[in-house]
């Protein structure tokens, strides 16, 4: 009998196409509760099944009759119903010595062994390693243990040697986490070293130029006020020339009316008289040029 075979693990469904004659697998529909037996069995006591992996008890949740099993409440749907044999260990003839075999009595024995090899072949299909066709190895959610470190590359690795690698790598990932803290914190303090050598560069500087500027502000300021001074002390003195020379043209003008221009000369007489003027020779009159009088020389 061919038959597909379900591990239920996780609320998860491993699906394992292999020959097994001591059980099968269903899914519950929500109102099937007949389902059949299709292996033989020697006692209905020996026929099991389970719902979604919770056990199920002979008598009460469930009755054999006819090679079918009779459910009292039905599985609900999508659960996974599994019915399976397992024959008991205990003899169920026994021999005495100087007893009579019947055929049917050694027929039960035997087939009680058969039945017994057939359910450990299954057991060991369904509860160890077995390889699926060309994909692998299928360890079907059980643990594998006692494993030893792995050497070549496509070995297997245990939990505790990966924890060692993980514990390593984050060792390693921790100092170079710090290493990189530790450079990132020395730029960070040279930055804000370089800033405030810059910042206090940059007050001095301006400092100095607040008092240069200050300075020459006051320089300048002063010579205006100097110039001013002086300004007003020129509109000052030009004030007072102008009424001193005011005063003096007033004084000139009143004077001019007090002149007599009948004792001066006119300007055609004053040129007659100035083309007839002496020529002086060596400082002195000629005498020639002497007006008409009589010369005394001086007594020395």
């Amino acid at each position: 009998m061919v038959c597909l075979y379900y591990i239920i693990k996780r609320k998860e469904m491993i699906h394992i196409a292999t020959e097994l004659k001591t059980s099968i697998t269903y899914t519950g529909t929500g109102s099937q509760k007949l389902f059949d037996i299709p292996f033989d069995y020697l006692r209905t006591s020996f026929v099991k099944t389970n719902v979604d992996d919770i056990v199920l008890t002979y008598g009460e949740d469930y009755v054999i009759i006819n090679r079918q099993i009779e459910f009292t409440v039905a599985p609900i749907s999508g659960s996974h119903v599994v019915i399976y044999r397992e024959t008991t260990t205990d003899r169920l003839v026994s021999w005495a010595d100087a007893s009579v075999l019947k055929a049917s009595d050694m027929t039960i024995n035997q087939v009680q062994q058969l039945h017994i090899l057939e359910e450990q072949q299954d057991w060991t299909k369904t509860n160890s390693i077995v390889m699926e066709g060309t994909i692998g190895w299928n360890a079907r959610f059980h643990r594998i243990i006692n494993v030893g470190d792995p050497v070549e590359p496509q070995d297997a690795v245990t939990k505790q040697y990966v924890e060692d690698v993980k514990t390593g790598f984050i060792s390693e990932m921790i100092k170079v986490k710090n290493s990189a803290i530790t450079e990132i914190t020395d730029i960070k303090n040279k930055v804000i070293e370089a800033i405030n050598n810059l910042k206090a560069s940059t007050e001095t500087y301006l400092t100095q130029l607040k008092d240069t500027f200050k300075s020459f502000v006051t320089e300048k300021t002063e010579e205006v006020n100097s110039l001013k001074e002086s300004a007003d002390t020129s509109a000052t003195t030009a004030t007072k020339e102008a009424d001193r020379a005011k005063k003096e043209a007033d004084r000139a003008a009143q004077n001019a009316n007090k002149v007599d221009m009948s004792n001066y000369y006119d300007k055609a007489k004053s040129d007659e008289m100035l083309a007839n003027k002496a020529d002086l020779v060596e400082g002195k009159v000629p005498k020639n040029q002497l007006p008409d009088s009589v010369y005394i020389p001086c007594e020395q």
